[in-house]
C-alpha cells in the first residue's frame, strides 16, 4: 500500500508527536518531573544531571539536589502539591508514635532492632486529597535511642545468620514514600551501601515517611517496613514502563 503524505498528514503526525511527549504538567507521573526546557515527563533524578544526587537528597524540581526533609518533600518533589493548589503544612506532635524510619538492624533481619519512632506529623490538604509526612523534630533528645544502641551492641546472638552464626548490626536511615501512581510504597537507604554502626543524627533528622492520600482512602498509621522494595531510588524500570505505556496510549487512543 502507497502512503501519501499530505499537508493535513504532515500536521497531524506532527501534533501526534508533541502528545507523545506528555501534557506537562497533567500528563505527568508523580514519579516524574516535568522538564519545562522539553516539555517532556522525565525520572526525577533526571534533571540533575548525570552526577546525580547523594544518597541522602533527590532532586528537586528547580533542577538542584535537595536534601530529605518534609519540607524540602512538600516544596520540591515531583508531586507537584504546590502546582495542585495544596494548603500550606501544619505540623504536630504524635504523642503514640508508630512511624519509624531509623534502626539499628541486624544485617540479616532488616526489621529487628531498637527501631527510632517520628514524633512529628505534617500535613497539607491538596483539595480533598492530604499529603502527609512524618519525620523527627530538629530539637529531637536522642539519649534514650543512643541507650538502646548501646545495649544493642552486646547482643549480637539476636542476629542469627542462616549459619546460625551471630550477624553484625548497623544502622539503617530511610526515606519511605507511597503515592497511588505507585504500585507499592518504596525505600531509600540514606546512607547508601556505606553502612556504620554509630548513630549519625543528621541522617536520623533527614529519615521520613512521605504519603499522599487520596479521598476515603486509608491513612498510614504504622509501618512495619515489610515488603517496602529498597530503590535506592525511584524505580526506573517501573517508571520507563509507565512512559512507554503513557505515550503508546497517546498515539493510539489520540492520533489513530
Amino acid at each position: 500500500m502507497k502512503l501519501t503524505l499530505t499537508p493535513f498528514t504532515v500536521v497531524t503526525i506532527a501534533l501526534c508527536a508533541v502528545r507523545a511527549q506528555g501534557d506537562c504538567p497533567d500528563g505527568c507521573k508523580a514519579t516524574q518531573h516535568c522538564d519545562t526546557d522539553t516539555n517532556t515527563c522525565v525520572r526525577f533524578e533526571e534533571l540533575c544531571g548525570e552526577a546525580g544526587c547523594a544518597a541522602n537528597e533527590f532532586c528537586g524540581s528547580d533542577k538542584t539536589c535537595k536534601a530529605f526533609s518534609c519540607a524540602n518533600w512538600y516544596r520540591f518533589s515531583p508531586w507537584r502539591l504546590a502546582e495542585q493548589g495544596a494548603t500550606p503544612m501544619e505540623c504536630e506532635v504524635v504523642t503514640d508514635p508508630n512511624i519509624w524510619q531509623v534502626i539499628y538492624s541486624c544485617e540479616t533481619s532488616p526489621t529487628q532492632g531498637p527501631k527510632l519512632y517520628s514524633n512529628q506529623k505534617c500535613t497539607s490538604m491538596v483539595g480533598e486529597d492530604s499529603f502527609h509526612c512524618f519525620n523527627l523534630t530538629q530539637d529531637f533528645d536522642f539519649t534514650d535511642y543512643e541507650a538502646q544502641v548501646t545495649a544493642a551492641q552486646g547482643n549480637n546472638e539476636a542476629c542469627l545468620g542462616v549459619d546460625q552464626n551471630p550477624t553484625d548490626r548497623v544502622m539503617l536511615y530511610q526515606v519511605t514514600y507511597d503515592h497511588p501512581d505507585q504500585k507499592a510504597p518504596e525505600r531509600v537507604d540514606l546512607d547508601g551501601e556505606a553502612g556504620s554502626a554509630t548513630l549519625q543524627t543528621e541522617l536520623a533528622l533527614q529519615s521520613i515517611f512521605v504519603e499522599y492520600v487520596k479521598k476515603d482512602s486509608p491513612i498510614v498509621e504504622d509501618n512495619t517496613q515489610d515488603n517496602i522494595p529498597d530503590s535506592g531510588g525511584m524505580s526506573s524500570a517501573r517508571v520507563d514502563l509507565l512512559m512507554l505505556m503513557t505515550g503508546a496510549g497517546v498515539i493510539v487512543f489520540g492520533c489513530m
